[in-house]
């Protein structure tokens, strides 16, 4: 499966949800495609495998994204997902300007994730993003307070993994987080 869209194609969505329960994908939109905001967007990374993850749409934003990557749900233990990166706000194309996020939140616990960003990829804004890894979560590459070569009002990072808390905010700029302790 190549993509998967929580919101509509150049449609308005009021609320999407989408989970990742065993499968490989290659890219998650938590939001819609082309036009149409998405107000809540909502992703589930449980178990399987995905190459990249945004909590907006693809050049259209998302009032509100909140991405959980985890291994237990409702009382269930699963395997855990492995994610390549993880997008808090926006996908954008060649021709798109990328959109706008309100509120992106990325939540790491018990995950392998390579490289989080708070915010979109290449174009667009996203206006607030805070990321909060703990648990035995597992990032083998980067963590960005802000996007991809895209702009960012505010950014907060927290890190629990081994008992110590680390908390970086950052206004207005891309900034790269670094953390200590946990893997």
């Amino acid at each position: 499966l190549t993509n998967v869209f929580g919101g509509g194609n150049s449609a308005y969505v009021r609320s999407s949800n989408v989970g990742l329960a065993g499968i490989t994908i290659d890219t998650i939109h938590g939001g819609g495609k082309n036009s149409g905001e998405t107000i809540s967007s909502n992703i589930a990374l449980l178990m399987g495998n995905v190459t990249n993850v945004f909590g907006g749409g693809l050049d259209v934003g998302a009032s509100y994204s909140h991405i959980f990557a985890g291994k237990e749900i409702l009382g269930y233990t699963l395997t855990g997902a492995t994610i390549g990166n993880i997008y808090g706000g926006n996908n954008s194309t060649a021709l798109g300007d990328g959109g706008e996020t309100g509120t992106s939140n990325i939540e790491i616990l018990d995950a392998t994730v390579a490289n989080i960003y708070g915010g979109n990829y290449l174009k667009g804004t996203t206006r607030y993003a805070n990321i909060n890894i703990h648990g035995t979560a597992t990032v083998t590459g980067d963590i960005y307070g802000g996007g991809y070569k895209s702009n960012i009002g505010k950014a907060t990072v927290t890190e629990n993994l081994d008992g110590t808390t680390t908390t970086t905010v950052t206004e207005a700029g891309t900034t790269k987080v670094n953390i200590a302790g946990g893997t």
